[in-house]
Protein backbone atom coordinates (compact mmCIF):
# COMPACT_ATOMS: atom_id res chain seq x y z
CA UNK A 1 0.00 0.00 0.00
CA UNK A 2 2.91 2.45 0.69
CA UNK A 3 4.18 2.32 -2.67
CA UNK A 4 0.83 3.78 -4.27
CA UNK A 5 1.47 6.42 -1.89
CA UNK A 6 4.55 7.76 -3.10
CA UNK A 7 4.84 11.01 -5.53
CA UNK A 8 4.88 10.57 -9.30
CA UNK A 9 8.66 11.08 -9.85
CA UNK A 10 10.08 11.18 -13.68
CA UNK A 11 13.63 10.18 -14.15
CA UNK A 12 16.17 12.23 -15.81
CA UNK A 13 15.81 10.79 -18.96
CA UNK A 14 12.04 11.00 -18.84
CA UNK A 15 12.26 14.62 -18.03
CA UNK A 16 13.70 15.62 -21.46
CA UNK A 17 12.10 13.07 -23.10
CA UNK A 18 8.67 15.34 -22.18
CA UNK A 19 10.61 18.42 -22.80
CA UNK A 20 11.85 17.64 -26.72
CA UNK A 21 8.07 16.99 -27.07
CA UNK A 22 6.96 20.28 -25.34
CA UNK A 23 9.31 22.00 -27.64
CA UNK A 24 8.20 20.27 -30.73
CA UNK A 25 4.44 21.05 -30.02
CA UNK A 26 5.46 24.88 -29.51
CA UNK A 27 7.46 24.74 -32.70
CA UNK A 28 4.04 23.39 -34.11
CA UNK A 29 1.77 26.58 -33.31
CA UNK A 30 4.67 28.73 -33.53
CA UNK A 31 4.32 28.10 -37.24
CA UNK A 32 0.64 27.39 -37.27
CA UNK A 33 0.72 30.81 -36.47
CA UNK A 34 3.29 32.73 -38.25
CA UNK A 35 3.52 30.74 -41.85
CA UNK A 36 -0.17 32.31 -42.94
CA UNK A 37 1.58 35.74 -42.92
CA UNK A 38 4.67 34.32 -44.77
CA UNK A 39 3.05 32.49 -47.29
CA UNK A 40 -0.76 33.89 -47.62
CA UNK A 41 -1.07 34.17 -51.29
CA UNK A 42 0.05 29.79 -51.14
CA UNK A 43 -2.40 29.05 -48.72
CA UNK A 44 -5.71 27.45 -50.13
CA UNK A 45 -8.60 27.88 -48.80
CA UNK A 46 -12.44 27.33 -50.11
CA UNK A 47 -12.98 31.25 -50.31
CA UNK A 48 -9.97 31.41 -52.70
CA UNK A 49 -12.13 28.34 -54.61
CA UNK A 50 -14.82 30.72 -54.62
CA UNK A 51 -13.02 33.73 -56.07
CA UNK A 52 -11.34 31.28 -58.39
CA UNK A 53 -14.97 29.63 -59.48
CA UNK A 54 -16.33 33.14 -60.04
CA UNK A 55 -13.48 34.32 -62.15
CA UNK A 56 -13.86 31.30 -64.52
CA UNK A 57 -17.37 31.80 -64.52
CA UNK A 58 -16.57 35.69 -65.57
CA UNK A 59 -14.13 34.32 -68.06
CA UNK A 60 -16.80 32.19 -69.68
CA UNK A 61 -19.53 34.40 -69.78
CA UNK A 62 -17.09 37.16 -71.66
CA UNK A 63 -15.90 34.52 -74.14
CA UNK A 64 -19.60 33.76 -74.41
CA UNK A 65 -20.70 37.60 -74.90
CA UNK A 66 -17.61 38.18 -77.62
CA UNK A 67 -18.74 35.12 -79.60
CA UNK A 68 -22.25 36.56 -80.02
CA UNK A 69 -21.22 39.89 -80.71
CA UNK A 70 -18.96 38.42 -83.64
CA UNK A 71 -21.71 36.53 -84.78
CA UNK A 72 -23.92 39.85 -84.84
CA UNK A 73 -20.95 41.98 -86.78
CA UNK A 74 -20.75 39.39 -89.27
CA UNK A 75 -24.70 39.23 -89.50
CA UNK A 76 -24.28 43.33 -90.34
CA UNK A 77 -21.12 42.67 -92.93
CA UNK A 78 -23.19 39.54 -94.44
CA UNK A 79 -26.17 42.71 -95.19
CA UNK A 80 -24.17 45.29 -96.34
CA UNK A 81 -21.49 43.47 -98.48
CA UNK A 82 -22.21 42.22 -101.71
CA UNK A 83 -19.06 39.89 -102.10
CA UNK A 84 -17.79 38.97 -105.60
CA UNK A 85 -14.13 37.27 -106.75
CA UNK A 86 -11.59 39.62 -106.23
CA UNK A 87 -7.91 40.81 -106.20
CA UNK A 88 -6.94 42.98 -104.07
CA UNK A 89 -4.09 44.71 -105.43
CA UNK A 90 -5.67 45.60 -108.33
CA UNK A 91 -9.37 46.50 -107.77
CA UNK A 92 -10.68 50.30 -108.45
CA UNK A 93 -12.23 52.59 -106.30
CA UNK A 94 -15.73 51.81 -107.72
CA UNK A 95 -14.80 47.97 -107.40
CA UNK A 96 -14.31 48.56 -104.05
CA UNK A 97 -17.40 50.46 -103.61
CA UNK A 98 -19.70 47.94 -105.86
CA UNK A 99 -18.33 45.42 -103.13
CA UNK A 100 -20.12 47.06 -100.41
CA UNK A 101 -16.79 48.69 -98.44
CA UNK A 102 -17.48 52.09 -96.32
CA UNK A 103 -15.47 54.90 -97.78
CA UNK A 104 -13.35 54.61 -94.71
CA UNK A 105 -12.08 51.63 -95.84
CA UNK A 106 -11.80 52.04 -99.30
CA UNK A 107 -9.18 55.15 -98.68
CA UNK A 108 -7.38 52.75 -95.88
CA UNK A 109 -6.80 50.65 -98.67
CA UNK A 110 -6.34 52.73 -101.54
CA UNK A 111 -3.56 54.68 -99.56
CA UNK A 112 -2.02 51.45 -98.29
CA UNK A 113 -1.22 50.85 -101.82
CA UNK A 114 -0.59 54.22 -103.57
CA UNK A 115 3.02 53.91 -100.54
CA UNK A 116 3.47 50.92 -102.28
CA UNK A 117 1.50 48.36 -99.85
CA UNK A 118 0.56 45.14 -101.56
CA UNK A 119 -1.42 41.67 -101.05
CA UNK A 120 0.72 38.62 -101.06
CA UNK A 121 -1.28 36.70 -98.99
CA UNK A 122 -5.05 37.06 -97.52
CA UNK A 123 -3.84 37.48 -94.24
CA UNK A 124 -1.80 40.63 -95.61
CA UNK A 125 -5.64 42.00 -96.06
CA UNK A 126 -6.90 41.01 -93.10
CA UNK A 127 -3.92 43.72 -91.41
CA UNK A 128 -5.70 46.80 -92.47
CA UNK A 129 -7.11 48.64 -89.66
CA UNK A 130 -9.91 49.26 -91.38
CA UNK A 131 -11.13 45.92 -92.29
CA UNK A 132 -12.60 44.35 -89.26
CA UNK A 133 -12.52 40.45 -88.08
CA UNK A 134 -16.04 40.31 -88.81
CA UNK A 135 -16.23 42.13 -92.97
CA UNK A 136 -12.44 40.05 -93.13
CA UNK A 137 -14.98 36.40 -92.42
CA UNK A 138 -17.48 37.62 -94.95
CA UNK A 139 -14.80 38.57 -97.88
CA UNK A 140 -11.92 35.83 -97.17
CA UNK A 141 -13.25 32.72 -99.28
CA UNK A 142 -13.70 35.76 -102.49
CA UNK A 143 -9.52 37.29 -102.32
CA UNK A 144 -8.31 35.77 -105.46
CA UNK A 145 -4.56 36.39 -105.44
CA UNK A 146 -2.31 34.59 -108.17
CA UNK A 147 0.09 32.09 -107.41
CA UNK A 148 2.46 34.57 -109.95
CA UNK A 149 2.17 37.48 -108.42
CA UNK A 150 4.98 39.64 -108.29
CA UNK A 151 6.44 40.61 -105.10
CA UNK A 152 5.98 44.34 -106.01
CA UNK A 153 3.34 46.34 -106.74
CA UNK A 154 4.63 49.55 -107.34
CA UNK A 155 2.89 52.54 -109.09
CA UNK A 156 4.28 52.44 -112.27
CA UNK A 157 4.52 48.82 -112.94
CA UNK A 158 0.91 46.78 -112.47
CA UNK A 159 0.49 45.63 -115.81
CA UNK A 160 0.50 41.84 -114.20
CA UNK A 161 -2.35 42.65 -111.94
CA UNK A 162 -4.13 44.61 -114.39
CA UNK A 163 -3.86 41.49 -117.07
CA UNK A 164 -4.92 38.94 -114.17
CA UNK A 165 -8.26 41.49 -113.61
CA UNK A 166 -8.66 41.23 -117.44
CA UNK A 167 -8.37 37.60 -117.74
CA UNK A 168 -10.49 37.23 -114.72
CA UNK A 169 -13.59 39.48 -116.62
CA UNK A 170 -13.14 37.55 -119.79
CA UNK A 171 -13.26 34.30 -118.26
CA UNK A 172 -15.93 34.78 -115.52
CA UNK A 173 -19.94 34.13 -116.13
CA UNK A 174 -21.29 37.60 -117.19
CA UNK A 175 -24.54 37.77 -115.50
CA UNK A 176 -27.53 39.78 -116.91
CA UNK A 177 -29.66 41.46 -114.34
CA UNK A 178 -32.99 41.07 -114.76
CA UNK A 179 -35.64 43.78 -114.48
CA UNK A 180 -37.84 42.81 -111.58
CA UNK A 181 -41.26 43.67 -110.30
CA UNK A 182 -40.78 44.41 -106.79
CA UNK A 183 -44.86 42.96 -105.51
CA UNK A 184 -44.27 39.58 -107.70
CA UNK A 185 -40.56 38.86 -107.89
CA UNK A 186 -39.39 35.81 -105.27
CA UNK A 187 -36.53 35.48 -103.28
CA UNK A 188 -34.01 34.02 -105.81
CA UNK A 189 -35.13 36.83 -108.48
CA UNK A 190 -34.06 39.69 -105.72
CA UNK A 191 -30.80 38.60 -105.13
CA UNK A 192 -30.09 38.74 -109.18
CA UNK A 193 -30.12 42.46 -108.42
CA UNK A 194 -26.43 44.19 -108.10
CA UNK A 195 -25.23 44.96 -104.46
CA UNK A 196 -28.38 42.46 -102.48
CA UNK A 197 -27.35 40.03 -100.17
CA UNK A 198 -29.60 37.36 -99.04
CA UNK A 199 -30.05 39.05 -95.54
CA UNK A 200 -31.24 42.34 -97.35
CA UNK A 201 -33.61 40.54 -99.83
CA UNK A 202 -35.61 38.73 -96.78
CA UNK A 203 -35.75 42.80 -94.93
CA UNK A 204 -37.66 43.32 -98.06
CA UNK A 205 -39.95 40.28 -98.62
CA UNK A 206 -41.08 40.67 -95.04
CA UNK A 207 -41.58 44.56 -95.52
CA UNK A 208 -43.17 44.35 -98.30
CA UNK A 209 -45.81 41.78 -96.52
CA UNK A 210 -46.24 43.71 -93.89
CA UNK A 211 -47.31 46.94 -96.13
CA UNK A 212 -49.34 44.70 -98.15
CA UNK A 213 -47.05 45.92 -101.01
CA UNK A 214 -45.01 48.26 -102.69
CA UNK A 215 -47.13 51.27 -104.37
CA UNK A 216 -43.60 52.96 -105.68
CA UNK A 217 -39.95 51.95 -105.43
CA UNK A 218 -38.73 54.80 -103.41
CA UNK A 219 -41.01 52.50 -100.43
CA UNK A 220 -37.76 50.19 -100.71
CA UNK A 221 -35.35 53.54 -99.00
CA UNK A 222 -38.22 52.68 -95.98
CA UNK A 223 -36.36 49.31 -95.57
CA UNK A 224 -33.74 48.79 -92.62
CA UNK A 225 -30.59 48.93 -94.68
CA UNK A 226 -31.51 50.33 -97.45
CA UNK A 227 -29.08 53.17 -97.89
CA UNK A 228 -28.25 55.56 -101.06
CA UNK A 229 -25.52 53.65 -102.85
CA UNK A 230 -27.64 50.58 -102.84
CA UNK A 231 -30.58 51.74 -103.55
CA UNK A 232 -29.47 53.92 -106.65
CA UNK A 233 -27.85 50.15 -107.77
CA UNK A 234 -30.80 48.49 -108.06
CA UNK A 235 -33.20 51.39 -108.99
CA UNK A 236 -32.99 51.18 -112.84
CA UNK A 237 -34.47 47.14 -112.34
CA UNK A 238 -36.87 48.07 -110.32
CA UNK A 239 -40.82 48.18 -112.08
CA UNK A 240 -44.13 47.78 -110.30
CA UNK A 241 -47.30 46.70 -112.12
CA UNK A 242 -49.76 49.64 -112.92
CA UNK A 243 -52.83 47.47 -111.65
CA UNK A 244 -51.81 46.57 -108.66
CA UNK A 245 -53.90 46.49 -106.21
CA UNK A 246 -52.02 46.66 -102.28
CA UNK A 247 -53.38 43.82 -99.58
CA UNK A 248 -56.38 46.09 -96.87
CA UNK A 249 -56.15 46.82 -93.96
CA UNK A 250 -59.71 46.80 -92.14
CA UNK A 251 -59.51 49.56 -89.55
CA UNK A 252 -62.57 48.63 -88.00
CA UNK A 253 -62.00 44.69 -88.16
CA UNK A 254 -59.12 43.91 -87.49
CA UNK A 255 -57.21 43.43 -84.10
CA UNK A 256 -54.88 45.33 -81.98
CA UNK A 257 -51.85 43.50 -83.00
CA UNK A 258 -53.14 43.32 -86.44
CA UNK A 259 -53.40 46.91 -86.93
CA UNK A 260 -49.74 48.19 -85.10
CA UNK A 261 -48.34 45.41 -87.83
CA UNK A 262 -48.41 47.75 -90.31
CA UNK A 263 -45.19 49.73 -90.82
CA UNK A 264 -46.99 52.97 -91.30
CA UNK A 265 -49.27 52.54 -87.82
CA UNK A 266 -47.74 53.21 -84.76
CA UNK A 267 -48.64 52.45 -81.19
CA UNK A 268 -50.74 55.57 -80.39
CA UNK A 269 -52.51 55.64 -83.64
CA UNK A 270 -53.83 52.05 -82.91
CA UNK A 271 -54.74 53.13 -79.72
CA UNK A 272 -56.57 56.19 -81.16
CA UNK A 273 -58.27 54.18 -83.10
CA UNK A 274 -58.95 51.67 -80.37
CA UNK A 275 -60.84 54.40 -78.40
CA UNK A 276 -62.82 55.36 -81.12
CA UNK A 277 -64.75 52.15 -82.18
CA UNK A 278 -64.97 51.69 -78.09
CA UNK A 279 -66.95 54.69 -77.62
CA UNK A 280 -68.05 55.95 -81.12
CA UNK A 281 -68.63 53.09 -83.45
CA UNK A 282 -66.84 51.99 -87.29
CA UNK A 283 -64.64 54.59 -88.38
CA UNK A 284 -66.07 55.84 -91.99
CA UNK A 285 -63.50 56.93 -94.52
CA UNK A 286 -60.13 58.18 -94.14
CA UNK A 287 -60.58 61.77 -93.32
CA UNK A 288 -62.86 60.33 -90.78
CA UNK A 289 -59.58 58.53 -89.59
CA UNK A 290 -57.59 62.00 -89.92
CA UNK A 291 -60.08 63.29 -87.48
CA UNK A 292 -59.58 60.70 -84.75
CA UNK A 293 -55.76 60.27 -85.06
CA UNK A 294 -56.18 63.98 -84.94
CA UNK A 295 -52.98 66.73 -85.52
CA UNK A 296 -50.76 65.24 -83.34
CA UNK A 297 -50.41 62.15 -85.63
CA UNK A 298 -50.72 62.56 -89.14
CA UNK A 299 -49.91 59.04 -90.89
CA UNK A 300 -48.10 58.92 -94.55
CA UNK A 301 -50.60 59.70 -96.95
CA UNK A 302 -49.55 56.04 -98.74
CA UNK A 303 -51.81 54.73 -95.72
CA UNK A 304 -54.68 56.26 -97.26
CA UNK A 305 -54.93 53.44 -99.74
CA UNK A 306 -53.90 50.14 -97.53
CA UNK A 307 -57.19 50.84 -95.76
CA UNK A 308 -60.57 49.59 -95.99
CA UNK A 309 -63.56 50.44 -93.62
Amino acid sequence: MENHKKPLIFTRGERIALISVMLVVLILIGLNIFMPSLNGDRIFTFHNLDSLIRRQQVAINQHIANKRENLFQKDAAESRLNPFPFNPNSMSESDWQRLGLTERQIRGIMNYRAKGGAFYSKKDFKKLYSISEAVYAVLEPYIVIPAAAPRSYEAKSLDAGMQFAENEMETSEIKEIPIVDINLADSATFERLPRLGCYMVQRIMAYRKKLGGFLNKEQLREVKGMDSARYEAIAPYIVLDGAFVPQKLDVNRSDFKTLLSHPYLDYEMVKAIERYRESRGFVKDWQQLLTVLGSQHQPNPALERYLAY
